[in-house]
């Protein structure tokens, strides 16, 4: 007795996120800005992405997001992003200039501090300890945050061997990200198989 019937698709989650950064001084901009972003919205038009619950969403406050906005975004899978967030924030109120680059640049901007405000893909509790937070091209941390706690937290998770214990880990750290206002996680890919 299975339940499975042709014509069924079977949905699998992939280790694999998409979250949105924010590194602006001000905690309540970033908490507000994150607060303002629609999921779903920003999902949409990228195949297999599901996109998560805003846990910040509460904490939206029109009077804390900044009047300009530079939204950096790479060239490619996640463009589409960029120019949802473009019309959500601009939806707002919030003059939004689009950077489009390519992979490298992105890097060297993300690298530099340059970019303020940027999706990334996020690689989970099961890859390999060097994915933890990082954009191809060598960006280790990309919060740019200096606190003792979230490095420790990255530290440790990167560290961690034990599977199961790796993902308590990074769901502290992921917490915590979301807590300081650096880091939304909006979407999950999912792979998805058609029964014949």
């Amino acid at each position: 007795g299975s339940d499975i019937t042709p014509g069924d698709i079977i949905r699998q989650p992939l280790d694999l996120r998409v979250a949105i950064v924010v590194r602006l001084g001000d905690s309540d901009a970033r908490r507000a800005l994150l607060g303002s972003l629609i999921a779903a919205e920003l999902t949409a038009d990228i195949a297999s992405l599901n996109p998560l619950p805003n846990l910040l969403a509460a904490d939206v406050q029109n009077g804390d997001l900044p009047e300009t906005l530079v939204v950096d975004v790479p060239a490619g899978m996640l463009s589409p992003i960029g120019s949802a967030l473009e019309a959500q924030l601009s939806s707002l109120g919030v003059d939004v200039e689009l950077r489009e680059s390519s992979a490298d640049d992105f890097a060297a901007r993300v690298a530099s501090g340059q970019a303020v405000f940027f999706p990334f893909v996020v690689a989970g509790g099961s890859g390999s300890s060097d994915a933890l937070l990082r954009v191809a091209g060598g960006v280790d941390d990309v919060t740019g945050n200096d606190s003792e706690l979230l490095q420790g937290l990255i530290a440790g998770a990167a560290a961690e061997q034990d599977p199961a214990q790796r993902r308590v880990l990074i769901a502290d750290l992921e917490g915590e990200l979301r807590e300081l206002g650096l880091m939304l996680l909006i979407g999950q890919f999912e792979v998805r198989v058609g029964i014949g």
